[in-house]
């Protein structure tokens, strides 16, 4: 929604009733019931590249990993009781994923302790170097 306007995109519920529904409204308002294009190509695909900027998605990304950055981290329980809530059956399954993938990360800690690797330090950016890319 925030790249296309509303003309070009159709929005659905996450669910295969809406989902359907809405793919068939794209397809006959689009191409129409005898086949034929109901829209110009040409000037769809214009508009896109008029509208559509790399460096505004990348700004856009970059605040949205910035924010991601400042919420507080959940705990493994809080992440399980996350993980429950996703189903009756799949909310199970994937905390039981969740702590075999626990269990087994902690037996690779034992067996290759952190201390032991060397981390990568992080690359500090001049204020330069991120202002020529922020624009």
């Amino acid at each position: 929604p925030e790249v296309l306007p509303p003309e070009m995109i159709y929005l659905a519920e996450p669910n295969v009733k809406e989902m359907t529904s809405a793919l068939d409204s794209a397809i006959l308002e689009k191409v129409g019931c005898d086949g034929g294009l109901a829209f110009d190509p040409i000037e769809f695909h214009e508009r896109i590249s008029d509208m559509y900027s790399w460096d505004r998605v990348a700004c856009k990304t970059l605040m949205v990993y910035k924010q991601v950055l400042q919420k507080e981290r959940l705990t493994f329980l809080q992440r399980l009781a996350r993980y429950k809530s996703v189903g009756p059956f799949a909310g199970y399954v994937a905390c039981l994923l969740s702590v075999t993938l626990h269990f087994i990360v902690i037996i690779i800690e034992w067996w290759q302790p952190r201390e032991l690797i060397e981390v990568v330090p992080d690359l500090v950016a001049s204020n330069d170097d991120v202002n020529k890319f922020m624009g």
